[in-house]
Parts: structure tokens; C-alpha cells; sequence
């Protein structure tokens, strides 16, 4: 017999000002820009990264497009991992859910930019300093998932 609570959660674990400051941690070690929806898809923390750079992240993208990576990683079945090109080919978004019991705990969402996918002046230019490599991104990535499976 299994004792497991079924309305376990992710978030029975760490209210939120701890998932924040360990989103925070991990965005920093990974050079990306994050947040955390809760099971409904609700936003839970604040975006990780400087105001300044969450700001100019939002001149290049759309805070509805990275909601939807989100969303629909979040909803799904199979996937607890997706990637996804934006306009920009320097900037990626993902999403990893966490799922226990099949069903959804919570979903952290990714944005990197890419300093591979852009000349140095061009990454110069672009006023971000928080920067990583596709390779990290995606190393940063399995990590992610691995540790929340």
C-alpha cells in the first residue's frame, strides 16, 4: 500500500519567498532568466535577472509567448522538457515541469540568450550581461529536469 499523499506538491516543500530565492540561485549558476508557475498556471515567483535586463528581455519578447511554453509543457502528458526558438535566434525559451503522481507540481520557465548565436559585439551591443552558451543552456536544462524528477 502506498502512503503517498496524492495532493503532494512541489510547493508543500517551500513557500514562496524560499522557491524564489532558490529560483534566484539557480537562474544566477545558469545564466538565465526564470520564473515558476504553480499548478494551475498561475505565475508563483517574480522573474529572476536585474530589472534592468528583465526589462530589455521584454523589449525582444513577449512575457504571453514564454506563459504558453509554459502552459502547454505544463498540460502535457509526455513532455516535462521543451525548448522553443523565439524571433531572435539568440534568445531560447523552455520550460521544465515537475510532475509527481503524473500530475503537475509546478513548471519552471527558462529564457537564455545565446552569446554563441551572436558576434562579441553584437552581445556587446545587445546590453545583456546575463549570457550563456546553447551547450549550458542546455547542460543547465538537464540538470533542471533531472533534479525536479
Amino acid at each position: 500500500m502506498n502512503n503517498f499523499d496524492q495532493s503532494f506538491s512541489f510547493l508543500n516543500l517551500l513557500e514562496q519567498p524560499q522557491l524564489q530565492k532558490l529560483q534566484d540561485r539557480s537562474s544566477i549558476v545558469g545564466e538565465v532568466f526564470s520564473f515558476c508557475l504553480d499548478p494551475q498556471g498561475k505565475q508563483l515567483t517574480q522573474v529572476s535577472g536585474s530589472e534592468e535586463e528583465t526589462q530589455l528581455l521584454f523589449q525582444y519578447i513577449d512575457m504571453e509567448q514564454g506563459l504558453d511554453v509554459c502552459r502547454r509543457t505544463h498540460a502535457s502528458l509526455i513532455e516535462d522538457l521543451q525548448v522553443e526558438d523565439t524571433y531572435y535566434p539568440w534568445i531560447k525559451i523552455a520550460a521544465v515541469d515537475v510532475k509527481v503522481s503524473g500530475k503537475s507540481s509546478v513548471t519552471w520557465c527558462y529564457c537564455a540568450i545565446l552569446s554563441d548565436c551572436m558576434t562579441q559585439e553584437e552581445v556587446k551591443e545587445s546590453g545583456f550581461t546575463r549570457v550563456t552558451t546553447t551547450e549550458n543552456f542546455m547542460r543547465f536544462l538537464d540538470l533542471s529536469a533531472d533534479v525536479n524528477r
